[in-house]
């Protein structure tokens, strides 16, 4: 079973799905999910994959990011505006 990070954040949030999901993974021991959806589930900014694309390639290219939102300024990432 590969586990999202939706599922992830309906846990942690205890949103009505999260016992059956919680159930879930239990039934399931060694469940995979990635780093990304990880990253997505824990950090305060809750980047979603392009979030975490942008970040990355800013951070990489040591430029600083353009964008929109309130995810970003949870981040260290460098805001061009």
């Amino acid at each position: 079973m590969f586990v999202d990070a939706s599922a992830i954040v309906a846990i942690f949030n205890g949103e009505p799905q999260a016992d059956s999901f919680t159930e879930a993974l239990e039934q399931n021991a060694g469940g995979l999910t990635s780093a990304i959806a990880v990253f997505e589930a824990t950090h305060p900014a809750r980047l979603n994959m392009g979030d975490c694309l942008a970040y990355a390639v800013a951070r990489n290219l040591k430029v600083p990011l353009l964008f929109k939102g309130d995810d970003f300024p949870k981040t260290d990432i460098e805001s061009a505006v």
